[in-house]
C-alpha cells in the first residue's frame, strides 16, 4: 500500500467484489506469466505459459518443472506412478525425480490438496493436448458433425446438389473450426480422420452402407475430400503430412476397378 513515507507492505485483504479487488487481480495476472517463466528459466527448466483471459496454462513435459514451480506455493508431495513419495526437501535432480515424462498416474499434492494432471483440456471449443496432438479435437468435432447430420430430416430425399450445399453450410464449418491454427500439427492419420466426416455424410445422403469405399463415394459424387476443400478455402500450406495424405488418395483412386468407372452411375 502507498503511505506518506512511500510503499509499505500491508496484510489487509481486499473484500471480493470491491473495486480494489478487481484492480489487484488484473495487476497480479499481468506479472504472473513473467514470474513463472523467469522462475523456470532460473532453475534451468522450460515452462511456456499460455494465457486465455483469466485462465493460465503451464506447458510441462517432465516432472521437474511442476515440482520446481509448486515448491514456491507450499508443502509439495509428489506421488510417482510406481508408488514412491518424494517431498520438496529432496531435490528432484538428486533423488532422480523429474527426469522422466509426466504420467497420468502421477500425483502432486500442495498443502494436502491433490492437483490433477490433465491429459487434455478444452478452451473456446478447441481440445488441447500436452503433446500438441489434434486427435481428440478431431474426435469431438466428428461427434458434433454427426449430431448435426442426424438433425437434418430425410437427408436421403434431397438431391445430391442440395445435400452437398447443406454440408457446406451446416457441417463443414464445424469440422473446420480452429484448423487454421492446428493445421501444422496434423498428421496423415488426422487428415484421414477429417476426411471421414464428409464421406460419412455423403453415404448417409446416398443411403448406402457406412462400410462402402470412401474413395468410390467421392468419385461417384464428384466431390473433393474435406481436407482438400479446407486447405483451398483458407489457403493453408502443403505440409508433409498433407502430401502423404494426397498420395494415399491418388493411389486409392488409381486402384479403383475399371467397371466402376465406366458404369452408368459414373456417366
Amino acid at each position: 500500500m502507498m503511505a506518506s513515507g512511500g510503499w509499505q507492505t500491508s496484510c489487509r485483504r481486499s473484500v471480493a467484489g470491491r473495486s480494489p479487488s478487481s484492480l489487484l487481480f488484473v495487476l497480479f495476472e499481468a506479472v504472473l506469466p513473467g514470474y513463472i517463466t523467469n522462475a523456470a528459466t532460473a532453475a534451468g527448466h522450460d515452462a511456456p505459459v499460455l494465457m486465455y483471459a483469466d485462465d493460465l496454462v503451464i506447458l510441462a513435459t517432465t516432472q521437474a518443472t511442476p515440482i520446481m514451480l509448486l515448491q514456491r506455493s507450499g508443502d509439495v508431495v509428489y506421488h510417482q506412478q510406481d508408488g514412491h513419495e518424494h517431498h520438496q526437501d529432496k531435490c528432484p535432480e538428486v533423488s532422480g525425480v523429474g527426469e522422466g515424462p509426466l504420467s497420468k498416474r502421477d500425483k502432486f499434492e500442495v498443502n494436502n490438496q491433490t492437483l490433477e494432471i490433465m491429459p487434455a483440456f478444452e478452451y473456446l471449443g478447441v481440445t488441447l493436448q500436452p503433446s500438441l496432438a489434434v486427435t481428440k479435437h478431431l474426435d469431438k468435432a466428428a461427434t458434433k458433425c454427426a449430431r448435426a447430420t442426424h438433425a437434418i430430416p430425410n437427408i436421403h430425399l434431397l438431391s445430391l446438389d442440395a445435400a452437398v450445399r447443406l454440408f457446406n453450410i451446416m457441417i463443414r464449418p464445424i469440422a473446420a473450426y480452429a484448423l487454421r491454427s492446428l493445421w501444422q500439427e496434423m498428421t496423415a492419420a488426422n487428415f484421414r480422420q477429417l476426411d471421414r466426416v464428409k464421406s460419412t455424410y455423403l453415404k448417409k445422403a446416398l443411403r448406402i452402407s457406412k462400410y462402402s469405399s470412401n474413395t468410390k463415394v467421392h468419385l461417384l459424387t464428384n466431390t473433393e475430400h474435406l481436407c482438400v476443400e479446407i486447405r483451398r478455402m483458407h489457403n493453408l500450406p502443403e505440409t508433409p503430412a498433407y502430401r502423404q495424405r494426397m498420395e494415399e488418395i491418388t493411389d486409392k483412386e488409381d486402384s479403383v476397378e475399371l467397371f466402376f468407372l465406366t458404369c452408368p452411375a459414373m456417366q
